[in-house]
């Protein structure tokens, strides 16, 4: 019975690192595009945070959400383009093969707490 309570309590641990990592994400890229308040910016900014844990290819990225497709209803595909480089030039983002990107979460990797190997 103590080993079950041992092992749900490391699963809620787990859950509670997950969404502290998501809540720190959200802060980093809050804090990369503050003060930039352009329409691009907003739509990039957009990208990054419904990204999320998802890889997508270039061609779905304007369907990647509901507000990520109201704003890129009615361009081009450069707009998607030039937006996928600004988000990769600035650290955001990473290109993958086969025209997919994909958000780089592990930036915030090194505001986590330190975690204690457990015992064998």
């Amino acid at each position: 019975a103590l080993q079950g309570f041992v092992d749900e309590l490391r699963l809620q641990i787990d859950e509670v690192r997950k969404v502290q990592r998501w809540v720190m994400w959200e802060n980093y890229v809050h804090a990369q595009f503050r003060g930039a308040e352009t329409a691009a910016r907003v739509r990039q900014k957009h990208i990054v945070l419904d990204l999320h844990d998802r890889t997508v290819t270039t061609a779905d990225l304007p369907n990647l959400s509901p507000r990520v497709a109201r704003e890129y209803a009615g361009k081009q595909q450069k707009a998607v383009t030039r937006d996928i480089n600004a988000l990769i030039t600035m650290g955001l983002l990473v290109r993958l093969p086969g025209k997919a990107v994909r958000a780089r979460m592990e930036l915030v990797n090194a505001f986590l707490p330190l975690v204690a190997d457990p015992p064998l």
